[in-house]
């Protein structure tokens, strides 16, 4: 039933409001709720497909905000008796006979608003944890890669104390800041600890083997959480 038209005062000059069973629909918009209608009117925006329709508006509004509409409220009009038999269908006993049935929240607005709930959350989650790993794995890697320069350092000083050994590597526990202070000027710090790096493997140290007879070693890098991050080694094949 039409209830009303926008005027040439608004933009949406010539569309229609509808009555639809229980409630107001703007076309091509949906329904919209007694007030909005109301609201229209006050600014002067419709048209009205009969007098009475306003008075009768503003009783489905008392109406969908839980109150009783008033006995006898409409309006004289051609359309007024329409209004009053299609408002009193919809609220299951006429405008004058007992309360008006409470309405109920439409199942998928409470799913809707369910699942606009939860994408809030996780995008909380996603926007404080995300950056926060991919610090944490930005920073590991860049210590990673400064474990495996500072084993490449060291490894320089081994193959020039071999040199200078008649090919002979360091024996096992002198590869450190002091037993290769001539051939490592400034001994590697390990990213993870701030420390001097040691022999004996861990997270940002290194473990240095040597064959028995000195002819060959293994220098192996770990980065972070105790994996290995580079393998290194030299000698005449002697196995370490």
């Amino acid at each position: 039933m039409l209830v009303a038209t926008f005027g040439p005062s608004t933009e949406w000059q010539g569309r229609e409001i509808i009555w639809d069973v229980n409630h107001f629909i703007l076309v091509g918009h949906g329904a919209i709720p007694a007030a909005g209608l109301l609201d229209y009117d006050r600014r002067g925006q419709l048209l009205w497909a009969d007098p009475g329709y306003r008075t009768w508006a503003a009783e489905v509004d008392r109406w969908e905000t839980g109150g009783q509409p008033a006995a006898g409220s409409w309006g004289a009009g051609a359309g007024s008796a329409s209004g009053a038999a299609a408002y009193g269908a919809a609220t299951s006993g006429g405008a004058t006979s007992g309360a008006a049935p409470a309405r109920r929240f439409p199942t998928w607005a409470i799913v809707v608003l369910v699942v606009v709930a939860v994408l809030f959350v996780l995008s909380i989650i996603i926007a404080v944890t995300v950056p926060q790993f991919l610090m944490r794995t930005g920073e590991t890697l860049t210590k990673d890669i400064v474990v495996q320069a500072n084993v490449r350092s060291i490894q320089t000083g081994v193959e020039a104390y071999a040199a200078d050994h008649a090919g002979a590597f360091p024996p096992a526990g002198e590869v450190n800041g002091i037993g290769l202070v001539p051939y490592v000027s400034v001994w590697p710090v390990n990213p993870y600890t701030d420390l001097p790096m040691t022999d004996g493997g861990g997270m940002g140290n290194f473990r240095y083997d040597v064959s028995a007879d000195g002819g060959a070693y293994k220098l192996i890098g770990y980065g972070h959480d105790g994996s290995v991050v580079i393998e290194l080694g030299g000698g005449d094949g002697t196995s370490v």
